[in-house]
């Protein structure tokens, strides 16, 4: 069991519980096919238990054993990612060297997961060192270290409650609930594109050929040069 807790982490705050090198594929399905006996025999276990203690025993095991393939699926791309890379790689005009992989963590739907990630910087001062990981480009992960997924669920139940209702409504689903500040800026961040959306959005196939506003005076402030133009009156 220690094994695999370290292997996933128990909250997004510092990696001073993460090994000392990244786990191999090979000892991850180990970890998961031995996490699924474990499963197995919790549930043909004699132990007199209710359904509802059973229940409740198994939501966490169902997501550890979630974290533990998400874990899987990150460490093999990364393995994937990194044989692509030679000791240089070069990109926009660019030289960047290959840095060694360091411990990311990542909160998703069934918790947080850490993974290994190897880093290309570029330049040879202070002035001019940057750089990228690679392997968060090819997987579209994010810098505010949410995946996706979560981002969205977040981003949907707060249009209908309140920031703080939505981090209380969350921990009856999850494990790992992002703060308050991080919900309000995940909802701006994606409202910012939202605009650039609807623009490139096809109208539904049902959408008809006329469409009649009613203005209530309290919208009407915000609208753009651009809605503006397309009001017929």
């Amino acid at each position: 069991m220690s094994a695999l807790l370290n292997l996933l982490p128990t909250g997004m705050v510092g990696n001073d519980d993460a090994p000392k090198s990244a786990p191999s594929a090979e000892s991850l399905r180990i970890e998961i096919r031995a996490y699924a006996e474990k499963l197995i025999a919790s549930a043909e276990s004699p132990t007199a238990v209710t359904f509802k203690e059973f229940e409740g025993h198994l939501r966490p095991m169902v997501f550890a054993m979630a974290r533990l393939a998400i874990t899987l699926f990150l460490c093999v791309w990364e393995e994937r990612v990194r044989a692509g890379l030679g000791s240089v790689v070069e990109a926009g005009g660019k030289r960047f060297t290959v840095r060694p992989a360091q411990p990311r963590k990542l909160n998703t739907v069934f918790g947080v997961v850490r993974y290994w990630r190897t880093y290309l910087r570029a330049g040879a001062t202070n002035a001019d060192r940057h750089g990228y990981h690679p392997l968060d480009i090819k997987l579209g992960l994010t810098a505010d270290r949410l995946s996706m997924n979560l981002s969205s669920v977040i981003a949907r139940l707060a249009t209908k409650m309140s920031y703080a209702q939505t981090h209380t409504v969350l921990w009856w689903f999850m494990q790992d609930v992002p703060s308050t500040e991080v919900i309000e800026k995940t909802v701006l961040g994606l409202g910012g594109r939202t605009a650039a959306w609807f623009e490139q959005a096809e109208a539904p196939a049902d959408d008809g050929d006329v469409l009649v506003v009613l203005i209530d005076s309290k919208g009407a402030p915000t609208a753009t040069a651009e809605e503006l133009s397309l009001i017929h009156i």
